[in-house]
């Protein structure tokens, strides 16, 4: 009985903690890449940030909306001096169909296409992946955990990285 307990609770810790195989799969491949960005912010920075408190109102309101968020990935890669290319997009759209991403909207505007994905767990977002596919590079942000995305939209503006203001884009979903 204490071993089955034990091992559930391990198994139940991996589900909560696994990532995207695809995107995984992806940072291995480009990690070497000189060309390549990755930020990885991990659940107790987050949790440790959602305890601060500030004078201002809408910092206050982005710290909460974090609470619920295990992890935030950003990874870029340059296309014109990387490895990166068609191919490789083809490559992990594919990945990212086999883990039952959902397709929640897609902007094409002029050459870039944005691409949002979501997971469900039981009704709740679990997982948002953003694709940001420019002539010159890819972006993509990843966010596991309770993911409120009204809440994450409208305060994209406070997060200083680039690609990041697509997020406001989920707020114009009909």
């Amino acid at each position: 009985m204490k071993i089955t307990l034990i091992t559930g609770l391990f198994l139940f810790a991996l589900i909560i903690n696994a990532r995207s195989q695809a995107v995984e799969k992806f940072h291995e491949k480009f990690k070497d890449d000189s060309k390549y960005l990755c930020v990885s912010i991990e659940s107790g920075l987050l949790k440790l940030l959602s305890n601060v408190k500030t004078e201002d109102k809408d910092t206050d309101e982005f710290l909460k909306a974090m609470a619920g968020i295990n992890s935030v990935n950003i990874y870029k890669i340059d296309r014109n001096e990387s490895s990166f290319d068609e191919a490789s997009l083809r490559s992990f759209k594919k990945d990212i169909q086999k883990e039952k991403y959902e397709e929640l909207m897609v902007v094409r505007e002029g050459n870039t296409h944005l691409d949002f994905m979501v997971k469900e767990n039981k009704g709740k977002i679990s997982d948002l992946i953003m694709m940001v596919d420019e002539m010159d590079g890819f972006f993509l942000l990843t966010f596991s955990g309770e993911i409120d995305l009204a809440t994450i939209s409208r305060l994209s503006d406070k997060l200083d990285i680039d690609g990041v203001e697509h997020l406001k884009k989920i707020d114009k979903k009909d």
